[in-house]
Parts: structure tokens; sequence; C-alpha cells
């Protein structure tokens, strides 16, 4: 999964300054990913906090109307020959069961 966040963020966007705290961010965070034939098309990490001022100031996101965390994403992640397919989807969908099951 690292190597296809590597791949697209840094190879293709030009992004290497997200790898500089990735591993401290990714021991709090759930690494999702969607496989075809052993190989990993698609990733995103997930993080479900409660709110605080700093989450406030770093993502823009205001005090929740319910106690309910945060779900915060990033570093989405699909191979270039999967962007058409049902990739994007289907992590989507496994944030949300993730979130069910963070208590969020």
């Amino acid at each position: 999964m690292r190597q296809l966040r590597l791949k697209v963020n840094f190879e293709e966007l030009g992004k290497d300054y997200l790898f500089d705290n990735q591993e401290e961010i990714d021991e709090n965070a759930t690494v999702l990913f969607v496989e075809k034939d052993d190989q990993v098309i698609g990733t995103v990490r997930c993080l479900f906090v409660n709110y605080s001022h700093e989450i406030e100031d770093y993502w823009g996101i205001g005090r929740p109307i319910s106690r309910s965390k945060i779900g915060l994403t990033d570093r989405l992640a699909v191979l270039p020959q999967y962007r058409n397919s049902r990739a994007a989807y289907l992590l989507v969908t496994q944030i949300y069961k993730q979130a069910l099951l963070e208590g969020s």
C-alpha cells in the first residue's frame, strides 16, 4: 500500500512532502485497500477522532452537531488503469464500514 501511495503521490503528483511523517500518522490510522488479482489497486487512509480545535484549525472542520467522532480521510490513491473502475467506490464503502466499527 505504501508503494501505491508513493507511486501516485510522489511520482505522479510530485508530492514528496507527504511522506515526512507518514509512519507516525499511519500508527493511529486505519489504512484500507482494494485488491485485484493479489495486487493492491487502491488505498486510502482514515482516522476517526474526537473534535478538537487543532482538527478545526488544520482541516477546517467545524464543531459537529453530535458528539460523534470525525472521520478524516486522506492519501486516496488508485492506480491509473483502475480509475474508471469501482475501486474508489469500494474504498469509500470500506471507510463507512470502518466508521461504524469505530463508533463514529
